[in-house]
């Protein structure tokens, strides 16, 4: 009998507790650039996020990569206020 094993990429960052928040924003650029070029090299690869100001600094600090997210998730919509809002 085979198993098959589900995991789901998961990133906790705090942007502002122990360094400038500056350092924070690179962080989080750094890791949705990496979460965006994982799901475009991988079909079943899942990214979870869920702080709304971290989507925000990546729409004001780099909107292709924002676009890029609202790509990759597909008929829905990134919305910094938190939520994944329908497109439809």
């Amino acid at each position: 009998m085979s198993k098959r094993i589900h995991l789901i990429c998961n990133a906790h960052l705090d942007p502002v507790w122990q360094w400038e928040w500056e350092e924070g924003a690179d962080e989080a650029l750094s890791t949705f650039k990496i979460a965006a070029r994982f799901c475009e090299e991988y079909d079943s690869f899942v990214f979870c996020y869920n702080e709304a100001l971290l989507y925000r600094w990546i729409e004001e600090y780099d909107m292709p990569l924002f676009k890029k997210i609202q790509e990759l998730v597909g008929l829905w919509q990134v919305a910094y206020h938190g939520r994944l809002v329908s497109a439809a």
